[in-house]
Parts: structure tokens; sequence; C-alpha cells
């Protein structure tokens, strides 16, 4: 047997989603790798471009898997993980283009160590030297994220294997061993978070997670998310709370997260980020009873349940226009107050003969606004008083809908909690009934045949 063949075989895992222009330079880039034994497998979230038959055509040797609908990331890539035979299988964006020799660095530096469950890249951005990723670690505890290196120029500083929090999913190494350990990605996570997810499982099941420098790609990052959307922007939110109240204790989400998000909330300028927070912190209500149940009292999950609730009143309370964040009350009152329009007056500063002038222009005024400008006036003044007063109505009606959206978030949160105490019932009795026929197989298998 040659060295080559004792190597073990890789899986590299593309996940694409109308990416095309793409693959024209991340297959090639894969398929020139020295690395002498891995296959390529690509899953397609359901692309309305010409990926699937460009791929088929133009590269026959890789396995092409293609999902009815787009699953998202983590949804999307354990459909190639499932179908995946290596003893090492790479996580790859469709928008990276890999280096020749990152293949062999990468297995390498993974075979060296026993501990080490996960392995990164060092990833660039387009112009090969502007670095976009060393490794990364999560900011504790509103949990934002900080790529070692990002925007830095690469002059050699991030040139040492180290050990990380987590490395981004854009090119992601792991042991089939860790798979079994940890499982699959949360598929809940439809966008961000889940790399950070699976890296924190590893390194809670004894594993290390490493950046290797000498596995150098380059990532375009051009594309299908656009960020600062409110797209983007809910996926964010809805996950940082997933990761958070899945892998910390209520009393650290209570003391820590809550206060930092109020502050963050005071400080936020973007009224789409305000706009998704709300959507987050709701989706986060539904999501308690699969997060906590299993270790948080009923009346923790409560005091968590109350917690959201409050950041989504204080997110529901900032409104962000030209003149900054102000309560509903100030723009009622400024409604009110400018509801009435006012013809200017008439005055002149010159000695003796002003007052004469002043009076000279008010009567041509009148001349000019009684038959027409004024009447304008009256409908604007009329306007601007139904303005200010369905203002008050919308605002009277936004804080009862505020309520009710309250009250079914809960309502959904205890189906939620019943369906799940019914799942796990269901499978207790199933575990139970399991049990008792293997009891009844052994019991058979032990008794003599009949003669």
């Amino acid at each position: 047997m040659s060295e080559n063949d004792r190597l073990p075989l890789v899986s590299l895992i593309v996940l694409n989603w109308n990416g095309r222009q793409h693959l024209e330079y991340c297959l090639p880039s894969l398929l020139a790798t020295d690395y002498p034994r891995y296959e390529i497998i690509l899953v397609d979230n359901a692309s309305t471009d010409d990926s699937v038959a460009f791929v088929r055509e133009n590269f026959p040797n890789v396995q092409v898997i293609v999902n009815e609908r787009n699953l998202g990331f983590s949804a999307g890539m354990n459909v190639g993980l499932r179908a995946a035979r290596g003893e090492i299988m790479v996580l790859l964006n469709n928008d990276i283009e890999v280096q020749p020799g990152w293949l062999r660095a990468l297995v390498k530096a993974m075979l060296a160590e026993e501990t080490v469950g996960i392995a990164g890249c060092k990833v660039y951005y387009p112009d090969g030297k502007t670095l976009q990723h060393a490794g990364a670690t999560l900011n504790y505890p509103l949990l934002t994220s900080h790529h070692y290196g990002y925007q830095e120029e690469d002059q050699g500083q991030y040139d040492a294997i180290r050990v990380v929090d987590y490395v981004t999913g854009a090119a992601l190494a792991l042991k089939r061993e860790v798979l079994n350990q940890v499982g699959y990605l949360d598929e809940s996570f439809f966008l961000y978070y889940d790399d950070p997810d699976l890296c924190f499982r590893a390194r809670q099941a004894g594993y290390t997670v490493i950046y290797v420098p000498d596995a150098v790609i380059v990532h375009h990052e051009t594309a299908t998310n656009v960020k600062g959307s409110f797209f983007s922007l809910h996926h964010y939110h809805r996950s940082r709370l997933r990761f958070f109240l899945k892998h910390y204790t209520v009393q650290q989400f209570l003391d820590d997260f809550v206060p930092a998000e109020l502050e963050r909330l005071e400080n936020t300028t973007s009224p789409a980020d305000l706009q998704a927070a709300r959507r987050g912190y709701l989706e986060a209500i539904l999501m308690l009873p699969e997060l906590l149940q299993s270790r948080a009292s009923p009346s923790e999950i409560e005091r968590v349940r109350e917690a959201l609730e409050g950041l989504r009143e204080a997110a529901l309370r900032r409104r962000i226009t030209i003149y900054g964040s102000q309560p509903d009350e100030w723009y009622r009152q400024e409604l009110t107050a400018r509801q009435v329009l006012e013809e200017p007056g008439f005055h002149s500063d010159v000695p003796v003969v002003g007052p004469l002038i002043a009076g000279f222009r008010e009567a041509w005024n009148n001349v000019s606004t009684k038959w027409y400008v004024r009447l304008i006036l009256q409908q604007q003044v009329a306007f601007n008083r139904l303005a200010a007063a369905m203002l008050d109505d919308l605002s009277s009606q936004a804080g009862a809908n505020a309520t009710d959206v309250s009250r079914l978030a809960g309502e959904l949160m205890d189906i939620n909690r019943r369906f799940l105490e019914t799942v796990n019932q269901m499978q207790s009795d199933l575990d139970d009934l399991r049990a008792r026929l293997e009891r009844v197989e052994d019991t058979l298998a032990r008794k003599k045949p009949l003669e």
C-alpha cells in the first residue's frame, strides 16, 4: 500500500443556491488540489439558474444532489454529510477558491493531534492579501462575532496553527468521529451561528478547534444574502438568541444578556435592525420549550419569556426618524403643536414710513390669500388635525396589537411545551416497548426447541 493510499478519504461538500457563476471558479480550484484522495459532493438548494445542468455537463465526476426546496445552510449541508463517505468532511461555500496545497495542509494538521476535531482555513478577500478570517470568537454576552485578522493586511501575524473558539463555515473540516459524537448541524439555524454551534458542541465533547494558516482560500463573498437587509438581520438575531438560550444558563441570560441587549437597542440607529430584533424576540419565545424544558423549571422559563417580551417592548418603543429616537408621546405633542398653521404677519424696520410699508404689504397679502391661499391653509390644518388624531388612534391600536401578539406568543409557547411533552412521553413508551420486545426475544432464544 502506497503512502497516498493510507491517507484518509476526504469529502468536499459544496452548498449551492443560484451560484452558477461562482461554480465556474470554485469547482476547478477544488479539482486542482494536490491531495490524492477526495470526493466532491455538490448539494443544490433548489436553484432556479442553470447550476445543476452546468455541473453535470462540465464536471461529471462531481456528485450532484438536488434538494426540492432551499433548506438553508445547516439542513442543506446535512444532506451532503449524510451522503459523504470520507473520514474527514469539509463544508464549503460555493463562492470560495482554494489554493492547490490547502487540503493537504488541513488534513495534516487534523491528523497531528488526536484531540483535534474541527479545523478551519486562512481566508482572504479577493485581493489575496487582505484577511477575512483567521479563526474567530464570540463576544459575550451579546455573542457578536469577532474574526481574527478581519480586514487586516496579511504580514504573517497569523501564520501559526492555534486553537480558536470556532472557524467559519465557508471552509470547515471535521472528523467523522466528531459528527458521530455530537451530531449533525442544528437545522434550526437557517443562517448564521450554525458554525459556532457545531464548534461549541465539539469543544464540549472534548475536541479542539484549530485554525490552519497553510490551508489558504479566497472567499469572494458575493451574493445571495444582502447584509443589512431585513432577511439577513432577522436570521442573525433569531440565531443569536437561539445560540445563547441553547448553550448558556437562564441566570446568564437574565443577568448578562438582557441588560446588554437593552443597551444595544438604545444605541441602534437602524429601523430594519429594530424590526428584525422584535421578530427575533417573538421567535425566541416560541423556542423556549425546546431549548429550556429539560434544564429549567417552569418558573425560570416564564422569567425568560417575560424578559424577551420586555426586550420586544423596548424595541417597539424606539422610533428612529430625522428627529432621532423619541417616545410616541413626543410625536403626538409635536403634531398637536404644529397642526394649526397661521398666516405670517408683516413688519418693516424702515424708520417713520415702516408701518405704512407693512400695512401696504398686509393689504396686498389679504387680496392674494383671502380667496386662495387661506383656503389651502385651512385644508392643511384640517389634514394635520386628522393626522394627529390618526396617530393617536394608531398608537393605541399598536399597543393593543402588541398585547395580543404577546398573549398569542405565550399560548403558542404553551402549545409547543405540551407537544414536546407528548412526544417525549411517546418516545419513552416506545423505548419501554422496545425493551420488552427484546426481553421476549431473548427469552424465546434461550428456550430449547420442542422435539
